[in-house]
């Protein structure tokens, strides 16, 4: 959005300019109040790439050169890595990048076959333009969708199908709306320094405070339909490359002059059946590769993120310790062809717990769901809940502190403790060989449960330095769950946090550990 604003305020200001100044004038005027504002909205990635791109523009217009969109594009994107090549895994940038380049490649294309049609299909020319306005804001959409779609879905694991009516209804609503902001900010300005105008600000403020209003109004209104956002939950980085591709070979059809194209579909038609069984064939090498490399390799994996985990034991069994952001480790860890979780332990029975879990309740089959006993205050957000772990999980088990400790030999040689006593929570004791997982999450740990020489994950926030001391386990994995490290622990004692390193993945053979970060 940003990004989009900077080019709104561009393409009505450098206009204005031209027609009260030459071209190049403009373009001198045009270019340090660009800088400024690119600064003063924050200069996030998308402000920087629509920032740059309309600098170089300008520049060429200072060289009397005509641009060419797709190259401004790419030479802001050299010139942002250039500066920061971590810019390139900024959402914001590939997003921004993104849309931009559909805009490019797809929109004029979009627009020119759409006013071909109405041509043919309207018979008045008023309506025909009517017709073209509407159909352009949902084009213009339309095009950044089709190169940002792979990554909204494997950033934010939802799909909106509100988005093409939202931005038809928006859209028309932000120049007037940034129009009417800058004209109230610069009057707010000026009143601070004349205290006699400060009486008029609120009066010449309402108008751009009417336009904010009705476009939260109406994305309030189109966020509570049903299905203004679908959950979508396995578009990893495999389908995203994918997609990219499938859509890299579309659009380079589409590129070449309609000869051809002709002779290209006259060649597949005629040789369809030795490319189908070809294309069949690299497909099968790809699944069977990609099979190959995920099969249980006898070792037992335990990945932590956000304040969960993720264990495959030696065998190929799937446990999970729900938690936020462990989903997306899941996704790439498991088998393609395996949609069922063993094991899935909520360790806290509240609303923000079964709300880190009902996304993993909803991709996959559950063979055993735990979590703590206790009863619930009934809302929407426990009845959908109740209705997800009726359909996707095959049995419920609530330990008591009777059955604390107990041992449930998963493989052989992997032991699996539940353990109840952590002050309502439940936690997990993993045991391969000589090597001990201690997971503990949020909850707060009770010295005669830990093992020493384990690796230990739990909250900062409910650490006690002297006990962690005396207890001496091989690793502490700090939960990205808020609160400090605890000061006073042993040098000797190794630690990692995710709100720093993001996943760590311990593999073991039973006898000792590696770390993969």
């Amino acid at each position: 959005i940003s990004g989009f604003n900077v080019s709104i305020v561009i393409a009505l200001v450098i206009p204005m300019l031209s027609q009260l100044l030459n071209k190049r004038r403009a373009a001198l005027v045009a270019i340090p109040a660009i800088v400024l504002y690119v600064l003063l909205v924050g200069a996030s990635a998308s402000v920087v790439r629509a920032g740059v791109m309309a600098i170089l523009a300008l520049i060429g217009q200072l060289l009397w050169r005509r641009g060419f969109t797709l190259n401004t594009l790419c030479a802001a994107a050299f010139i942002m890595l250039l500066m920061d090549p971590q810019t390139l895994f900024d959402a914001g940038f590939q997003l921004s990048f993104m849309a931009t380049l559909g805009l490019v490649l797809y929109s004029d294309k979009l627009e020119g076959a759409t006013q071909r049609w109405l041509a043919n299909k309207l018979p008045s020319e008023r309506l025909q333009k009517l017709a073209g306005v509407l159909s352009g804001l949902v084009l213009v959409t339309l095009a950044a969708q089709i190169t940002t779609l792979p990554l909204l879905l494997s950033y934010f694991k939802q799909l909106s199908l509100v988005t093409l009516l939202a931005n038809v209804l928006v859209l028309p609503l932000q120049p007037p709306a940034m129009i009417l902001g800058a004209v109230a900010s610069s009057f707010g300005a000026i009143a601070n320094v004349l205290p006699a105008l400060q009486p008029l600000a609120p009066i010449v403020a309402w108008p751009a405070y009417a336009f904010l209003t009705l476009t939260l109004r109406i994305i309030e209104w189109l966020g509570a339909w049903p299905f203004a956002s679908v959950p979508f939950y396995g578009f990893g980085d495999g389908a995203t490359v994918a997609y990219y591709a499938a859509l890299l070979v579309v659009t380079s059809v589409i590129a070449q002059p309609s000869d051809t194209r002709q002779d290209l579909f006259t060649l597949l038609r005629r040789r369809w059946v030795r490319n189908g069984l070809l294309a069949a064939l690299v497909v099968g090498i790809v699944i069977a590769g990609v099979g190959w490399y995920q099969r249980p390799d006898g070792k037992l994996h335990v990945t932590f993120s956000g304040n969960g985990a993720f264990v495959q034991t030696p065998a190929g069994q799937q446990i999970v310790f729900a938690g936020s952001t462990v989903l997306a480790p899941m996704g790439r860890a498991m088998p393609m062809w395996d949609r069922t979780v063993e094991l899935l332990i909520v360790p806290q029975r509240d609303e923000r717990a079964r709300a880190e879990a009902l996304p993993i309740v909803q991709r996959y089959s559950i063979g055993q769901l735990i979590l703590p006993a206790g009863n619930d205050d009934p809302t929407p957000a426990l009845d959908a809940w109740n209705a997800e772990v009726q359909k996707q999980v095959a049995s419920v088990i609530t330990p008591t502190r009777s059955q604390d400790g107990q041992q449930i030999e998963l493989e052989p040689g992997l032991t699996l403790l539940v353990q109840t006593e952590l002050g309502g929570a439940v936690g997990l004791k993993l045991i391969y060989g000589e090597v001990t997982f201690d997971l503990i999450g949020n909850a707060r740990p009770i010295r005669e449960t830990l093992s020493k020489g384990a690796v230990l994950f739990m909250s900062p926030r409910a650490a006690d330095a002297e006990m962690l001391n005396a207890v001496g386990p091989r690793w502490v994995i700090w939960a990205d769950a808020g609160g400090r490290a605890p000061s006073g622990l042993a040098p000797a004692l190794k630690t990692l946090a995710l709100k720093d390193v993001g996943v760590v993945e311990f593999v073991s053979d039973g006898k000792g550990v590696t770390v993969r970060q």
